[in-house]
């Protein structure tokens, strides 16, 4: 089997990533964009390939995480499908598919990637569309017009892929702690960012004539705190017993009782609060944010039983 190999090392700025973070919120993170890229993989290439996301160390100290892509292919198909190089069926090789999300190779004498054409969408369908004999496709976004070569095209008209950056979107913006993901180019550079303040310009389209709707529920519930981020703001880390979520706690009064020191927190506190929830209701059901936006009881967690 021959095997075209590519990394991209990817980086996490923000109050949870300095120096050290949980692994609750690092794996979600690395598992969206390793999931991003095998998408990719499998809309261009099909059954053809295999693509495999690896993780690779880097130096102490710094929050960056090299993903391998590995993308395979039986010696004898290869031979076959590259044997024509305009051949259709050709494969699209690792680093031709990092190149296409995060680069320049998604846009025709264009330097952005496929990602950023995808931001720039935000949520929406372009403009307008012209579809080309060779298979790419020119779309109109706020007045500029970006060229998309054919593999680019694919990609955007994948829906199994569009899933996949939606929900690297959606779990940039519900990570506490986290300001920004980036990707860094061989250069040391950035190549691309998300910020988690736009992160969910990453979201799918709606559905042809609808317009997704803002629902917010509001209930009482007791809840159990796992952790707690205080640089950059109050980031709370919650169980309710069955799911692990995070949530930014609003209440004014309580959090100045918490800075007075007039209320101490440890593990397996328990908090009795009035929870907010945001979901927007579309193609999809996404869920927007969770907020506390009253404590109404705080019980300590029981205290280290004695032994003898």
């Amino acid at each position: 089997m021959s095997m075209s190999k590519a990394q991209v090392t990817i980086g996490f700025e923000g109050a949870a990533a300095q120096g050290e973070m949980e692994v609750a919120d690092l794996a979600p993170l690395l598992v969206a964009w390793a999931e991003v890229f095998k998408a990719a993989s499998a809309a261009l290439n099909g059954d053809r390939a295999t693509t495999r996301v690896a993780v690779k160390a880097t130096a102490p100290g710094s929050f960056l995480v090299q993903l391998a892509v590995d993308v395979g292919v039986m010696d004898q198909l290869l031979g076959l499908l590259d044997s024509v190089a305009d051949n259709p069926g050709r494969i699209t090789a690792a680093n031709a598919l990092l190149d296409l999300i995060l680069k320049s190779g998604a846009v025709c004498g264009g330097a952005v990637g496929l990602f950023e054409v995808i931001r720039r969408l935000r949520g929406r369908r372009p403009d307008a569309t012209e579809r080309h004999g060779d298979g790419s496709i020119t779309i109109e976004v706020d007045g500029a017009k970006i060229h998309l070569s054919l593999p680019a095209a694919k990609l955007i008209e994948d829906h199994a892929f569009r899933e996949r950056v939606a929900d690297l979107g959606e779990r940039v913006s519900a990570t506490e702690g986290i300001d920004e993901t980036f990707a860094v180019g061989n250069d040391g550079k950035k190549i691309w960012s998300l910020p988690r303040s736009d992160a969910l310009s990453l979201r799918l389209p709606a559905l042809e004539g609808a317009e997704p709707e803002i629902v917010t529920t509001e209930r009482e519930v007791w809840l159990e705190l796992v952790s707690t981020h205080f640089k950059g703001g109050y980031k709370w880390r919650f169980t309710d017993g069955e799911n692990t979520f995070t949530a930014t706690i609003e209440d004014e009064d309580f959090l100045t009782k918490v800075e007075n020191g007039d209320v101490a927190f440890s593990a397996a506190d328990k908090i009795l609060v009035r929870l907010r929830e945001e979901q927007e209701i579309g193609s999809e059901i996404k869920k927007l944010g969770t907020r506390i936006i009253r404590v109404i009881k705080h019980v300590p967690g029981p205290k280290q039983m004695r032994l003898l």
